[in-house]
């Protein structure tokens, strides 16, 4: 009997670890796939920063009406965790557009590692092919 409750309380302590890992890669991911549309949007269309920021939290190119101007969008993203840059010469082919995801809290809910961590740094650089198009 004690054998077995402690070979169960090792399989779903895993299993559990095994859930809680697989929820904050998916979490990365998402957000990885977002700064990923939003620099290609971006770079397809003449968006300002501000612009850029409100689409990859709040999928929208202007912040939600009524909310202040960091409040929470997509899986709690602020735009103040989004920074956006540009890299060589405007209308030129070396003009990229750049733009990143930093200090995004991650929380787990395993009970040993129940804990707040920051995700890596998520940055997504392409080249601008509009060449100055809009929406």
């Amino acid at each position: 009997m004690l054998e077995s409750s402690l070979v169960l309380l090792t399989v779903l302590s895993m299993v559990l670890f095994i859930f809680d890992m697989g929820r904050l890669l998916v979490m990365e991911q998402v957000i990885t796939e977002r700064v990923r549309t939003t620099a290609r949007k971006a770079a397809v269309n003449s968006w300002t920063g501000d612009q850029i920021k409100n689409y990859l939290v709040y999928n929208s190119v202007t912040a939600p009406s009524g909310n202040s101007a960091n409040a929470p969008g997509l899986l709690g993203l602020t735009p103040s965790q989004v920074s956006y840059s540009t890299q060589g010469t405007s209308g030129q082919s070396d003009y990229r557009v750049v733009v990143s995801v930093q200090n995004v809290p991650a929380l787990t809910m395993i009970p040993v590692m129940n804990n707040t961590y920051t995700l890596p740094t998520i940055s997504i650089a392409l080249s601008a092919q509009s060449m100055g198009a809009t929406n």
